[in-house]
């Protein structure tokens, strides 16, 4: 059967033959082109080592990838690589065309292609195309079409002829096909003879083996722990248990025998949880559970650009399925995720509003209109329209009359209210925007309308199964989001900007406005309201708060944590699951990069809450717009799709992945280590985690300048992968967690030096600690010859030192003691002379006393005068009744005076004060008394002025003054 052929039976077979497939919807896809990778499109094997690093065999070469970087490896003896495999210590084997060899690291870390071919036979190679490579027990197997080449295991690289002396080579009667190892067992298919298994070091034919001769087998999967299963390409499916005494192959034929076998299967993988995948060159992958149930399909219809896929590798640990296409590049299916994906690809347009599960059917409500999941004509689970309603719709309702029977499902949409009735439509008015749906409690016959301009009601007819409009209240006018009715019939509005809106009655005119008054901040958009535990708490972009009716007061709701009303979130929606909570989550300030999307909280026996959002990390950075439960599942819907997590399926988010220091390399590029840690013991050269001791690298020390990249193991969003690091020896503290995946260091001192990385996946699972060691020498001058050498060369610059310093202190005492001795004769004379001067100053004091002596006994004498010519006070009492004198000379004579007398009944008494002081003075004193003596006893007529006059013409004419500038004033006042 040619391609085509089977491509159209594809387009034509029924699909009542198959179940609902993708019935979960679209595991999350990610395709790294060869753009990005750097080499060719097409990829013919994949395996992981057990470092956890992926490798490709490549059109151009080896590929690997390690979570962060694409690593290309060139084989200069053959370009294409066909085939891969590994042993249990991880070491990667490889064919080509007429090549065959392994990859072993070399002393910095770098992986090379170490030929095995070429130890066998270094002439022209007889066989062609290495397409399989297998190891089992202790044997590593090359297979071409020509020839198979068997080596035991381990290889010892440092024993040529030994490993030469070891292979066994088997040649066909006709030629060999496709092999496979199974059960740790090497089968292949001879053509023309059948399927054959390696026992004993001979290749025999299986028991009812020649069924396969011309029966061309792509597929060997361990089936049941004994079991084999066989697809083929012209009989389908067929099962064997090659430890039975007689075995038998049984044909097992079922709708995957079906679909497979007119898709063209080229390989295989066997899944976790009793699950097959088959890779196909005209169908994409078929994923099949034992009894041969088609559950899944990655093809076109899942969104895959090309259906052909050439090779197929399943990752037990993380539960991806990578894969290659022919004309696409590399992919990673993450097939264990309980995430699955609904979008265009399954029929589903618009952005999601609502999701509700009603009569075994799922419903979508979108801003392109109305959507239900069904089973497509190909069998695969997609959405459909509802035609009558393709604008936007925005919530259901599903209404249950009062007695219980006959539950109704309602739409709100951008046209009014619609009933759903077998997917059929019934307009129940067309009242414009419809925003929420919301049977009343207390009078369930009665349904809440929130519209985009006010609120109001319709009422059921039960028995005639009619509704009745009840109108509006008018009072409202905002735009409803959101409707709760209380215990007292009370109902509470969330509109979209201004806050809640309480009414005692649907109907009722007064109204209670809930805002920043009360304590609710008005902030975002779409104010909800819901019973937690009987508290009416408003989910808001400030997040959560709790309403006390009786106070009207609004106070942040803590009881799930301060974290969701500490107003940096915004939690957007709200729903409950058993004991658990689910709120939809986004900051308040996008700018701050906080986190933002679903997150369940489950209560604890002592009342708290438990975080957990690890399950919804791998979902698009998008506000949550709605998350509905239904039995066994949760549906979350943001601005990027729908989104199913299905809560049966148990995933292990702690599983262990490694990080990896990938290079280092110093400033001037020169490489210290590529990524691959050699490991030499006596089985050979094998590849490691971990450092060998004798590889640690000991660097000059302009060599202090060094960057390191790692990556981790982990494939799921690998971009969002955190990283921190530390540099032992330089910092003991881990750095902040980045996604980025280098870091330099620069200027490092000597010493040894160990640098450590860890990773934290999306989950936040931390990996093992990825280190390398070195050493730093310390630079010339700094080593220890040079520290000798300067400490010899500090001795004997000291003695130097000393040296010259005793020589100078010896000559500057002897300059000193010189020094001292001409000062000490100068001191001398200079006492001589001192001495003389001393006697020449006591003679002259002793002088100077003497005529100090002799001055003072005149003016004593002088003031004796002073006083005998002053009137005495005899007459001052004979002339004045009351008196008293004060005269305080500053001298011993005083340049003042006082005089009085009596004439003509007239009493004349005269103060004065004469120029200076001390003796000057008491001359000027006694010239005016005698003057005054004189002037009273001449005059006939006694008055002031006469006197005073006749004084100053007497002192001018005694001291000559004639009124010239330069001649003396001397003279007195006088009263």
């Amino acid at each position: 059967m040619n391609k085509n052929l089977a491509i159209i039976l594809i387009l034509i077979i029924p699909s009542f033959l198959y179940g609902q497939i993708n019935e979960n919807g679209l595991p999350f896809i990610k395709n790294y082109t060869a753009e990005e990778y750097e080499a060719a499109v097409q990829n013919w094997a994949i395996v992981k080592d057990n470092r956890g690093v992926m490798y490709f065999a490549n059109n151009y070469g080896l590929l690997e990838y390690n979570g962060a970087n694409w690593q290309f490896y060139d084989n200069d003896r053959s370009a294409a690589i066909m085939s891969l495999a590994k042993d249990k210590s991880g070491t990667i084997y490889y064919g080509a065309a007429q090549e065959f060899g392994m990859m072993l690291p070399d002393s910095i870390g770098s992986l090379k292609f170490y030929s095995l071919y070429n130890i066998y036979n270094q002439g022209d190679a007889d066989f062609n195309v290495v397409r399989g490579v297998h190891t089992i027990s202790d044997r590593v197997i090359f297979r071409s079409a020509e020839k198979i080449f068997s080596y035991k295991l381990p290889l010892d690289t440092t024993n040529l002829e030994k490993i030469k002396g070891e292979v066994i080579v088997y040649e066909p009667e006709t030629s060999y096909h496709i092999s496979f190892d199974i059960y740790n067992k090497f089968y292949v298919r001879e053509k023309g003879k059948g399927l054959m298994v390696l026992k004993n070091n001979k290749l025999e034919l299986i028991p009812g083996g020649e069924r396969f001769a011309n029966n061309k087998i792509y597929v060997m999967l361990p089936y049941d722990g004994e079991r084999i299963l066989v697809a083929t390409r012209e009989e389908g499916f067929f099962l064997f248990n090659p430890e039975d005494e007689e075995p038998s192959i049984e044909s097992f034929q079922n709708e995957a025998s079906e679909l497979v076998h007119i898709s063209g299967s080229y390989g295989g993988a066997t899944l976790s949880n009793d699950r097959f995948a088959i890779s196909t060159l005209g169908n994409g992958i078929i994923i099949f559970n034992k009894e041969g149930k088609v559950l899944e399909q990655l093809n076109e219809n899942s969104g895959l650009p090309d259906q052909q896929i050439l090779a197929i590798n399943y990752d037990d640990n993380s539960g991806i399925l990578w894969f290659s296409t022919g004309g696409n590049g590399i992919f990673s299916a993450n097939i264990n995720s309980p995430f699955r994906e609904w979008n265009r690809i399954n029929g589903l347009e618009g952005v999601v509003a609502d999701v509700i599960h009603f009569n075994d059917t799922l419903y979508v409500a979108t801003s392109s209109g109305l959507f239900y999941l069904e089973q497509n004509n190909e069998g695969f689970m997609s959405f459909k329209p509802i035609s009558e309603i393709n604008f936007e719709s925005w919530t259901f309702n599903k209404f249950l009359p009062p007695s219980g029977d006959n539950e109704k499902l309602l739409i709100g949409t951008s046209r009014g209210v619609f009933e759903i009735i077998k997917k059929k439509i019934s307009q129940l008015e067309s009242g414009g925007y419809v925003f929420k749906l919301y049977q009343s409690p207390s009078v369930p016959e009665k349904l809440f309308v929130g519209y985009g301009d006010g609120i109001g009601a319709y009422e059921f007819n039960e028995k005639k199964d009619t509704w009745k409009y009840l109108g509006r209240n008018d009072s409202i006018i905002n735009t409803i989001r959101s409707i709760y009715e209380g215990n007292n019939g009370e109902v509470y509005l969330g509109t979209d900007a201004s806050g809640v809106i309480l009414l005692d009655s649907l109907f009722a005119p007064q109204l209670t406005v809930i805002d920043t008054a009360q304590g609710l901040e008005l902030f975002g958009s779409e104010y909800k309201i819901y019973n937690i535990n009987n508290d009416i708490v408003f989910a808001s972009g400030k997040g959560l708060f709790v309403y006390d009716k009786q106070n009207n007061k609004v106070s942040p709701y803590i009881k799930f944590g301060e974290e969701f009303s500490d107003k940096d979130f915004a939690v957007k929606y709200l729903s409950k699951d058993y004991n658990s909570y689910w709120l939809g989550l986004y900051p308040t300030d996008l700018k701050k990069n906080k986190w933002q999307g679903v997150i369940k909280l489950t209560e604890t026996e002592t009342g708290k809450f438990e975080q957990e959002k690890a399950f919804a990390e791998i979902l698009p950075k998008k506000v949550p717009l709605i998350i509905y439960h239904s039995e066994n599942s949760v549906w979350i819907a943001n601005e990027k799709g729908l989104y199913k997590f299905d809560k049966d399926m148990v995933k292990d988010y702690s599983s262990a992945f490694n990080a990896l220091i990938t290079n280092v390399h110093t400033k001037n590029d020169s490489v210290l280590f590529n990524g691959v840690f050699k490991l030499d013991s006596d089985s050979g050269i094998h590849v490691s985690l971990t450092q060998n001791a004798e590889l640690i690298p000991v660097l000059e020390f302009k060599n202090n300048e060094m960057t390191f990249e790692y990556s981790s193991t982990f494939y799921e969003f690998e971009e969002k992968t955190l990283y921190s690091y530390r540099l032992v020896g330089y910092n003991e503290k881990w750095s902040k967690w980045t996604t980025e995946t280098k870091f330099p260091y620069t200027n490092l001192y000597e010493g040894d030096y160990i640098f450590e990385v860890k990773a934290k996946n999306i989950y936040g699972t931390e990996s093992n600690i990825a280190s390398f060691e070195f050493i730093i020498l310390a630079p010339w001058y700094r080593a220890i010859w040079a520290l000798a050498s300067y400490f010899v060369l500090a001795i004997v610059f000291i003695w130097l030192i000393v040296k010259i310093n005793t020589r100078r202190l010896k000559k500057d005492k002897e300059r000193l003691e010189q020094i001292v001795d001409d000062r000490t004769k100068e001191i001398r004379m200079q006492n001589v002379e001192l001495e003389q001067q001393k006697n020449e100053i006591t003679e002259q004091h002793d002088r100077i006393a003497d005529q100090q002596k002799h001055i003072m006994a005149s003016i004593q004498y002088a003031s004796r005068i002073q006083e005998a010519v002053l009137p005495p006070s005899e007459l001052l009492e004979d002339l004045l009744d009351e008196h008293f004198v004060l005269f305080r000379p500053r001298d011993i004579v005083s340049g003042d005076f006082y005089w009085a007398t009596r004439k003509a009944n007239k009493t004349i008494i005269v103060a004065a004060d004469c120029t200076g002081h001390g003796v000057p003075g008491a001359f000027m004193s006694m010239l005016g008394v005698s003057f005054l003596n004189e002037i009273v006893n001449k005059l006939d007529t006694i008055h002031a002025n006469l006197i005073l006059n006749e004084l100053r013409d007497s002192i001018k004419n005694s001291l000559r003054q004639t009124g010239k500038d330069n001649e003396a004033k001397d003279g007195m006042d006088i009263a």
